[in-house]
């Protein structure tokens, strides 16, 4: 399984400093104690999984780098950079130096991309990948073609899924629990008629809460609170759940998979 080693960022400098997702507002600031708290506790629940987490340096007026999953998207030793909105574009340069000083092969992406947010990797040698609100349909063959993947397209109903990570939640290979209310019918059809993957539905009350933006290694499931249902499937199907409080992280639009690059996905 993957998320044995992860790519984070400290939130030194998160603000709301634009509105790029519907959850953006700049009349929102987070508060900086609670942030640090919220953060903090997030790297003691990954750590204490036995996880290996690396850390970006963060930079002054790229408020958004704390959420390094848009940066890239890593198969092996290749990494597929990233092609963000205008407001977060700068961010990759900081990853791509990181990537290569350790070791991997980076490829640029030619068309708009979100990384790792809008393509979710299965541990089944696939992705769930999103091809709409940041994604040109286009970067899905140049996933496939660069990093070997099937790619599994989907379309959310509205922007406020804007990444696929908000809608899926790889839980250990083959398994992905998913609001299937957040995707138009033929979507939901892909999904549910993929030979490879069995899937826990998730109510969109439960993926408003930012439940399935969450990090699994397959023994420990680290995730949003506030979505009892979930944690309790979870739990009866033999997982530990570590619940996080990321009410700050949220008003920007992410949560905890979105501050987390997996480095050894397959």
């Amino acid at each position: 399984m993957y998320n044995r080693e992860v790519l984070m960022c400290r939130p030194d400098y998160f603000e709301i400093a634009y509105s790029i997702n519907p959850y953006m507002d700049p009349h929102r600031q987070p508060d900086a104690l609670k942030l640090e708290r919220e953060y903090d506790a997030l790297i003691a629940a990954h750590e204490a999984t036995g996880r290996k987490v690396h850390f970006l340096e963060p930079v002054h007026g790229l408020p958004d780098m704390t959420y390094t999953a848009n940066q890239a998207l890593v198969r092996g030793k290749m990494a597929v950079l990233g092609n963000l909105p205008p407001e977060r574009a700068p961010e990759t340069d900081h990853t791509r130096r990181w990537l290569e000083a350790n070791g991997f092969e980076v490829i640029v992406c030619p068309y708009r991309f979100s990384g790792q947010g809008d393509a979710v990797p299965t541990g089944t040698g696939a992705v769930i990948k999103g091809r709409q609100w940041r994604s040109d349909p286009r970067s899905d063959a140049f996933i496939e073609e660069s990093l070997g993947y099937e790619v599994i397209p989907i379309h959310t109903v509205s922007d406020r899924w804007y990444d696929d990570d908000l809608v899926f939640g790889v839980i250990r290979p083959g398994l992905v629990a998913v609001c299937l209310d957040a995707l138009d019918i033929d979507s939901q059809a892909r999904i549910k008629d993929h030979a490879d993957l069995e899937l826990i539905p998730v109510s969109l009350k439960e993926a408003e809460q930012f439940a399935l933006n969450l990090v699994s290694d397959g023994n420990t499931v680290i995730m949003a609170d506030g979505a009892p249902e979930l944690k309790t499937e979870l739990e009866r199907r033999g997982l530990r759940v570590v619940a996080c409080n990321i009410s700050q992280l949220k008003l920007g639009g992410g949560g905890i998979r979105c501050t987390t690059l997996a480095l050894d996905a397959n």
